[in-house]
């Protein structure tokens, strides 16, 4: 099993960006219960000491990054429907009360 590179991940979590379930759906491929980070951690036990502490660090690394860029992700999908929703709620407040007589 090889490991993705951290520019594949950024491509990859850049590409499925727009959409929430996209992103739910790569994090669990790489960090899901079946996920093929999960598995390549799951082989560990079977690895030497010397093993164990260069693919631990280089996954954790890994995990660190995919768990930073689906929040960030995640995040500014967040804020722009948020955003998008108060612009469609704005109200004019100089046009309210001009056609009322005094």
């Amino acid at each position: 099993m090889s490991l993705p590179t951290l520019d594949q991940l950024t491509t990859e979590f850049t590409h499925a960006s727009q959409d929430q379930s996209q992103l739910d759906t790569l994090y669990d491929n790489y960090l899901g219960k079946r996920g093929s980070i999960t598995a390549i951690f799951a082989t560990m036990r079977d690895l030497s000491v010397e093993e164990k502490k260069s693919l631990g660090a280089q996954l954790a690394t890994i995990k660190s990054h995919i768990t930073e860029l689906y929040e960030q992700h995640t995040t500014h999908l967040k804020t722009t429907r948020i955003n998008v929703q108060l612009e469609s709620e704005l109200i004019d407040i100089h046009s309210i009360g001009m056609n009322q007589p005094v």
